[in-house]
């Protein structure tokens, strides 16, 4: 069953290598996801990431300021800057059953500097942060959403089993 899971996130991961996946749009600030690119972890100077507090993720939305974001994430993971910049990036890690899954979240702000979207480098990755798949938005492709709801729910089985087998542990 892992190995199943593993084999379809790989799939998935490969068709979404180069097209970022919109998590929160702002209705007043649109952006195609297909133009937006991440870095290279290598250039970050926290390589090795965080794990993020789930709920922070969770309570994400357009119109918070930097310092809510600083509060619930800490220092962006690449050398933006905290002021006059309209990008910040981090790279977040999650345990999906016994393995680690690394994802970049991509927060871009307005011209008032609150947030206007934010975007995951795959689309596997909200259901690793456990957002519900009706606040993750997917544009422009029937398919991946197709893909994306099948793998959610198997991921979503193993991570109820993992948290059980963590419960009896």
């Amino acid at each position: 069953m892992i190995k199943k899971i593993a084999f379809l996130l790989t799939l998935i991961s490969a068709s979404t290598a180069f097209a970022a996946v919109p998590h929160i749009i702002s209705k007043d600030a649109p952006m195609d996801a297909n133009s937006i690119t991440f870095k290279s972890v290598d250039d970050a100077w926290r390589k090795e990431g965080v794990f993020p507090i789930k709920d922070h993720i969770g309570q994400m939305q357009v119109g918070l300021t930097k310092q809510e974001l600083y509060t619930a994430f800490g220092k962006p993971h690449f050398s933006e800057g905290m002021f006059a910049v309209r990008q910040w990036d981090y790279i977040f890690k999650f345990k999906v059953a016994d393995e680690i899954k690394v994802c970049q979240y991509q927060i871009h702000f307005d011209n008032d500097y609150k947030v206007a979207n934010t975007f995951w480098d795959k689309s596997e990755c909200s259901i690793y942060a456990g957002i519900p798949s009706e606040m993750s938005v997917i544009k422009n492709d029937q398919m991946q959403i197709e893909k994306v709801k099948e793998v959610e729910t198997k991921v979503g089985e193993e991570v109820k089993l993992n948290e059980s087998i963590s419960i009896i542990d």
